[in-house]
């Protein structure tokens, strides 16, 4: 009888689990925090979906994304969160240097409180939060295509005033 309240127990644990319990996620605490998650599978977003995400791991939602009919966006909902999508070419809201794999995120990034995603191009988005007047740096990884915004991971470390790169999670 233990045996099958067991396997019944089983059966009802797996059943209840979502896609993103099966996320790789790892939080390493060296001589600072740092914290990274893998989406897995991507988390898909279509018309009317939405995603929170407590990118530094302390309770606290930072960060929306959300897709509509006018598009996919990214926004803070955290007053001390700011977000990159890269670097602004000439004038013009379509000219941007995108963040790329291994790009520095700094404080020389162009820092706002959210965007329109308006174009595939994009596959970094840079997080910053100021803590204490001190700047800690993350990245979350996107794509965006056939009109589904897929979010595939991020990271975050809590060390202040340190450069990460976008793409990178393992530092020592």
């Amino acid at each position: 009888m233990k045996k099958i309240l067991i396997l019944q127990l089983l059966f009802l644990t797996l059943i209840s689990c979502d896609k993103n319990d099966f996320s790789k996620e790892i939080l390493e605490i060296n001589d600072f925090e740092q914290y990274y998650k893998d989406f897995s599978p991507d988390i898909q977003l279509t018309v009317n979906d939405s995603l929170l995400i407590d990118i530094d791991k302390n309770g606290t939602q930072d960060v929306i994304f959300k897709k509509t009919n006018s598009g996919s966006w990214v926004d803070r909902i955290n007053d001390s969160i700011n977000i990159s999508i890269g670097k602004f070419i000439g004038s013009g809201s379509g000219n941007v240097d995108s963040i790329a794999y291994n790009e520095i995120i700094d404080n020389t990034q162009e820092w706002y409180f959210g965007f329109n995603l308006f174009t595939q191009t994009i596959n970094y988005i840079g997080v910053k939060k100021t803590v204490d007047n001190q700047s800690l740096f993350g990245w979350i990884k996107i794509n965006i295509n056939d009109s589904i915004l897929h979010i595939d991971s991020h990271y975050f470390r809590k060390e202040p005033d340190v450069l990460v790169r976008a793409g990178i999670y393992k530092y020592n």
